[in-house]
């Protein structure tokens, strides 16, 4: 990057680019790459070609430095040159990087080939008008996802004369609205339904990924921040960390199948049997064998900076990165960050990726201020809840695909924001119901049974939109502020407190105990049989009275009573 300062600036200027304009082919990452193979002594620095075994990822340079590391991904190199397991017909095995859980078949491939096999496909599919265009970009040859035959036999012979489980496709779409429920944009994305197809019931899954919350990466970056603080001055927009959000494209298409997997992930569209050659989304091991990939990967990436210099995260497909530094150290990190993912094989899609002190991760909006993060609801999926709730309430019944998108965005919101988690309950009930007694109109709910929490979470998006956002201030978080302390006492005339931070008296009260004291908790002023009750009574006042200097802050508090 020093020799080549242009490269550096062609990364950087990438960042939130036109889609497709970055050349993975410039001559400065074959470069790059090859000094990458050298150090780690490795000649192989192409993707991997193996006959119907193909990915984009450089095994070779990745089998070196994860061997050199000392990093559990070098176990499952193997998976990039020879394909991933799936479960079925073979084990995904434990690298020992995630809890392990208790799983096991619930039917056998004999058991589901000989029940009848739908060759149709979800409407969702079949009735859209990208259809054709979906599908053909995925069976396209060059990108090596998958093989199509004419009929049935062909399609058996390449698969070693093993009867296939066919499964059908469906398509999730996923849009944006604005607030008055008019979408404004729309992402489509193909998934093969093993469930339905019960190909994921022959499949055997005994570990499970754990993802990164949202506040991990706030913890991540109030960290380098405290680190960093003394230089804040020196710094662009008076700050020392800035985010890095990227995304990696196609990244589930990016590991192999092993052809001993494939007669499991079938699918049929129109005259033609596709036969997965990668990992299908949907299928019960897709997120595991991807997920153990992009871990060694991002611990890669991660053991190039020093503590305080990057903080990475990774959730599925979707890395931040909180890098601190002064404006010209930042760029250098985050060029280093692009490069790394390049020269191992990632695509990332630059013109969604963003850097600053304001940007959205997963479903969240993290803003870097004057040594505080604030987090709040991404304003997109807001505003896409509040317009699904308000077309919800104007009809008798809603669809159960639509109820269930509701509640997965809502779900994720309450994450965040705990209050709502109460009021989501009815509609995984409603949803529960539907699945196991569709009754006569089928998948569809009616609107009774989950109006009362879509009135809660509409009154509370349009009356209490500043309720969806926290800060996080560095002072609280490394509890650099004095503790707070509280003493009380009570007699049986009367209560009383007093309120310190550190060593500095800040406020007090005293109070003399009344008759609607006495009625309320059936003991007579003066009368030394309540004293307990009073005691309790003090510190519970105090506790009220003073509520507002650690409401919104974490916060060291003595409560101290003498008795």
């Amino acid at each position: 990057l020093d020799e080549h300062p242009q490269f550096q600036k062609m990364l950087l200027a990438a960042i939130g680019g036109d889609k497709d304009s970055f050349d993975y082919d410039s001559p400065h990452l074959h470069e790059l790459r090859m000094r990458f193979a050298k150090v780690l002594g490795t000649s192989d620095t192409e993707p991997v070609r193996n006959g119907d075994v193909t990915t984009p990822i450089r095994a070779g340079l990745f089998e070196a430095w994860t061997k050199q590391a000392g990093d559990p991904g070098y176990n499952v190199v193997q998976w990039l040159r020879e394909g991933a397991p799936a479960g079925v017909a073979m084990p995904v095995p434990d690298t020992g990087t995630f809890p392990p859980k208790d799983d096991e078949a619930t039917a056998t491939v004999e058991e589901v080939v000989s029940t009848r096999q739908a060759l149709g496909n979800y409407k969702s599919l079949e009735e859209d008008e990208d259809a054709e265009k979906l599908v053909k970009e995925m069976c396209d040859p060059d990108a090596g996802w998958t093989r199509t035959f004419d009929t049935y036999e062909e399609a058996k012979t390449y698969l070693g004369g093993i009867l296939p489980i066919i499964s059908q496709m469906g398509l999730v779409i996923r849009t944006k609205s604005d607030e008055n429920g008019t979408t404004i944009s729309v992402k489509k994305r193909l998934i093969l339904d093993a469930k339905k197809s019960r190909a994921n019931e022959c499949a055997i899954a005994r570990w499970r990924l754990t993802l990164p919350r949202t506040l991990d990466a706030v913890d991540d970056a109030l960290r380098l921040l405290h680190r960093r603080g003394s230089n804040m001055s020196t710094l662009r927009h008076g700050v020392s960390v800035e985010h890095l959000v990227a995304d990696f494209s196609n990244a589930y298409w990016m590991i192999p199948l092993h052809p001993t997997e494939r007669p499991y992930q079938v699918a049929y569209f129109r005259g033609q049997y596709i036969v997965f050659l990668r990992t299908g989304q949907g299928t019960k091991a897709s997120s595991l064998t991807w997920g153990t990939v992009s871990a060694a990967i991002s611990r890669l990436c991660q053991s190039v900076f020093s503590d305080d210099e990057v903080a990475l995260q990774v959730y599925t497909d979707d890395p931040i990165a909180a890098v601190a530094g002064t404006d010209a150290e930042r760029d250098r990190l985050m060029a280093i960050i692009l490069s790394i993912w390049l020269i191992l094989g990632l695509q990332v899609a630059f013109h969604k990726a963003t850097r600053g002190t304001d940007t959205i991760w997963i479903g969240a909006r993290l803003q870097i201020v004057d040594r505080a993060i604030q987090v709040s609801v991404n304003p997109e999926l807001v505003t896409d809840v509040l317009g699904i709730i308000r077309e919800m309430l104007q009809h008798n019944t809603a669809k159960l695909t639509e109820v269930r998108s509701l509640a997965g965005k809502a779900n994720h919101i309450a994450g965040l924001i705990y209050i709502w988690r109460p009021f989501l309950s009815c509609f995984w009930a409603a949803i529960n119901k539907a699945l196991k007694k569709p009754g006569r109109l089928g998948h569809t709910i009616w609107v009774r049974q989950i109006r009362a929490s879509l009135q809660w979470l509409q009154a509370f998006i349009e009356h209490r939109a500043g309720a969806m956002q926290k800060v996080y201030h560095l002072r609280h978080h490394f509890n650099e502020e004095e503790p707070m302390r509280i003493i009380f006492d009570a007699c049986a005339w009367g209560l009383g407190a007093i309120l310190y931070s550190g060593l500095v008296p800040l406020a007090f009260f005293s109070s003399c105990l009344t008759v609607h004291d006495a009625r309320r908790y059936g003991h007579r002023v003066g009368d030394d049989h309540g004293q307990q009750v009073w005691e309790a009574l003090a510190m519970y006042v105090a506790l009220r009275t003073w509520h507002s200097h650690w409401r919104s802050r974490r916060c060291l508090l003595h409560v101290t009573g003498d008795s």
